[in-house]
């Protein structure tokens, strides 16, 4: 058997496979064997054969349980598992990776909780009967705010009417819509006068009965609609003059 460097090759009976670089073995084992400079008799020739494998076998299996490929390299994924209690959650199988953003756990606020919200309390609805004086209200070109004992505070208020701008308007509250009466206090020494009244958008005309004269303050009632909270009731006469007004009374009709 000739030996040279490289793997091995059998060779088969009436003649042989060579391989380049190859252990070439004849399967007619009547001759003598050279292995090296040893001549081997033929009845030894098959326990040489064994001797010269043993350091091939050994080789492989060093290369067997040498270490495993690198688990680092390019496109290598290597799962990794952990003992476990029965019934808890898998480990993953790959790394773990954070969160995407939409995922993640959003940061702590560093802003200030909010205030706490406060309810503010509704007004009150008014009280019926409420009063309503002619000089608190509000005064458009000539009006203007006398003094008379009769009246109610000592005054009240003239030169309404005769023109456009010379009006007299009152803002009153109701605790609901519906139907109110209103009582006007006014003052008229002539045998009628006219004025207009205006409740929000509704405007009607209203004749003045003379209260005896100037210095005597009567009253007359009527039933107008209102809407629930602010209302606007206003006086004036384009034309001629209107009574003298002291206040008005808003109650339950």
């Amino acid at each position: 058997m000739t030996v040279s460097d490289g793997d091995w090759t059998p060779s088969y009976r009436g003649g042989h496979r060579r391989a380049s670089g190859a252990f070439t073995m004849s399967t007619t084992m009547s001759t003598v064997r050279r292995l090296g400079a040893i001549t081997v008799p033929p009845r030894f020739a098959a326990a040489a054969i064994v001797l010269m494998a043993l350091p091939l076998l050994a080789a492989g299996l060093k290369a067997v349980s040498g270490p495993p490929p690198s688990e680092t390299g390019p496109g290598i994924v290597v799962p990794l598992f952990t003992p476990r209690p029965v019934g808890s959650e898998p480990p993953s199988a790959t790394p773990s990776s954070p969160a995407p953003a939409s995922e993640s756990a959003a940061p702590p606020s560093t802003s200030r909780p909010p205030a706490p919200r406060t309810t503010s309390r509704a007004p009150a609805p008014p009280r019926l009967p409420a009063s309503y004086e002619a000089e608190a209200a509000a005064r458009d070109g000539r009006v203007e705010v006398r003094s008379l004992d009769r009246a109610s505070g000592g005054r009240y208020v003239g030169n309404v009417g005769d023109d456009d701008d010379n009006t007299l308007r009152f803002t009153v509250s109701a605790p609901a819509a519906g139907q109110y009466t209103l009582t006007i206090h006014y003052i008229n020494g002539e045998r009628y006068r006219y004025a207009y009244l205006r409740v929000n958008d509704s405007v009607g005309w209203l004749r003045f009965a003379s209260t005896g004269s100037w210095q005597t303050v009567g009253s007359a009632s009527l039933r107008i609609t209102l809407r629930a909270g602010t209302n606007t009731v206003e006086f004036g006469n384009p034309y001629s003059w209107a009574p003298d007004f002291d206040r008005i009374v808003l109650s339950q009709p």
